[in-house]
C-alpha cells in the first residue's frame, strides 16, 4: 500500500517557494534633484508599504533605523544640518545646502517584498556664479560705447598721421 502525501504540505511548500522569490526582488531607482546654495533640501525614499529597515548612506553609513526594535541603530549625521525624523526616517533634509553637499546620496528600505534603492544625484547651483556670468543692459552698453570710442580714436590718429605727411609732401620743394 502506498501512502500519499497530504496535499496541505506541498501547497505549503509551493507558497513558501513564491514568498521567498517575491521577497528577494531587489528595485533600484535613480532620481537628480537640483537646489540652489543655501536652500533646504528633502530627499525621499518610495515606499509602498510597511518598511522594516531604512538605511542611509553617502559614502558611508549615515543613518540606520529598525522598525522591529523601534529604534535609530547607527547614526553618523556629523552635521546638525542633515536630519533624519525617526517618526519617519524615509526623509534626509539637508538645510542651508553647501557645495560639499553634492554628490549621491542612497536610500535603501527593506520590507517583505524585498530590497528598494532610491539613489539620488544632488546638484547644487551657485547663484552668485551665475549672476557673475550674466551682463545686464546697462554693462552691454558701456561695453559698446567704450569700443566706439576706441576705434573713432584710432582712425581719427590714423588720420592726422595721413594728413600731416601729405603737408609735409606739399611743402616740400
Amino acid at each position: 500500500m502506498a501512502t500519499h502525501l497530504p496535499w496541505d504540505l506541498p501547497c505549503v511548500f509551493i507558497m513558501l517557494l513564491c514568498y521567498c522569490t517575491e521577497s528577494t526582488k531587489n528595485a533600484t531607482i535613480h532620481k537628480n534633484e537640483t537646489t540652489t546654495l543655501g536652500e533646504t533640501v528633502t530627499l525621499k525614499c518610495n515606499r509602498s508599504e510597511y518598511v522594516a529597515v531604512v538605511e542611509w548612506r553617502r559614502e558611508k553609513l549615515l543613518f540606520f533605523y529598525s522598525y522591529f526594535r523601534n529604534k535609530t541603530n547607527v547614526n553618523n549625521l556629523t552635521s546638525e544640518r542633515r536630519t533624519v525624523d525617526p517618526v519617519d526616517p524615509v526623509e534626509l533634509k539637508i538645510h542651508r545646502v553647501q557645495l560639499t553637499d553634492m554628490g549621491n546620496y542612497i536610500c535603501t528600505t527593506t520590507s517583505r517584498r524585498g530590497v528598494h534603492t532610491t539613489v539620488w544625484s544632488l546638484t547644487i547651483i551657485d547663484a552668485d556664479d551665475e549672476s557673475k556670468g550674466r551682463y545686464s543692459l546697462q554693462d552691454h552698453l558701456f561695453y559698446i560705447i567704450r569700443w566706439s570710442i576706441g576705434v573713432v580714436l584710432c582712425i581719427s590718429i590714423f588720420y592726422m598721421v595721413c594728413l600731416c605727411r601729405k603737408n609735409k609732401q606739399d611743402q616740400s620743394p
